[in-house]
């Protein structure tokens, strides 16, 4: 499950939060979505232990997309200096 899916789902849990009173605090996790917001819905619910998982989620999901983001990077980098190998290559003669 990717970020913007987390928050898609997290969406559909409004209506059991407006009926439990910590509806505004879910809203606002949901609009802002970070983590701050998210510890807060989790300090207003009752359950906040779930919610308090949900923060940990969010981390976890945030640091998997900075290592897809940097793993990208790396990749690009050396399909580049393969490139820049083989035209010195060509260059060169071999």
């Amino acid at each position: 499950m990717d970020i913007e899916k987390m928050w898609e789902r997290l969406a559909q849990y409004q209506p059991f939060a407006d009926k439990r009173g910590y509806g505004s605090e879910w809203a606002r996790m949901c609009e802002q979505r970070t983590q701050d917001a998210a510890w807060e819905a989790g300090e207003a619910a009752p359950q906040s232990a779930a919610l308090q998982a949900v923060g940990t989620a969010w981390e976890a999901l945030r640091a998997a997309e900075e290592v897809e983001k940097l793993a990208t990077n790396a990749i690009e980098w050396i399909e580049d200096a393969l490139v820049d190998e083989e035209a010195e290559e060509k260059n060169n003669g071999h």
